[in-house]
């Protein structure tokens, strides 16, 4: 799979935290890792890394957390497509809204078949 970075900006980089008090409507809401959150009892991740990877952090069976490898590609500055080729979770595709360093605002789609 190829990707190409030059189309995201270069804050997306780093492990995205949601912050589901924040989310709205159709918006989901991530912070930083190491943003002051109140307590949760699970908040979904997001690892973007410049080669390509993708890691998605979501409640294990036991409530656990559970990282799934994935990858990324985007060919336009605001969409990404996220798939999980050695998983059964379902791929999707993340519409960046909005990006500052301390936010990250997206909606998330189903990809089409």
């Amino acid at each position: 799979m190829s990707n190409t970075t030059i189309h995201l900006p270069p804050q997306i980089f780093k492990t995205w935290i949601n912050s589901q008090e924040e989310d709205e409507q159709d918006l989901i809401v991530y912070r930083p890792e190491g943003f002051p959150f109140p307590p949760a009892r699970f908040r979904e991740k997001l690892n973007f890394k410049e080669n390509g990877e993708f890691i998605l952090t979501v409640p294990g069976a036991d409530d656990v957390p559970k990282g799934i490898q994935g990858t990324w590609e985007s060919s336009v500055k605001d969409k990404i497509l996220v798939q999980f080729p050695n998983s059964e979770i379902e791929g999707f595709i993340l519409q960046i809204v909005l990006i500052e360093e301390e936010i990250l605002k997206v909606r998330r789609f189903p990809i089409e078949p």
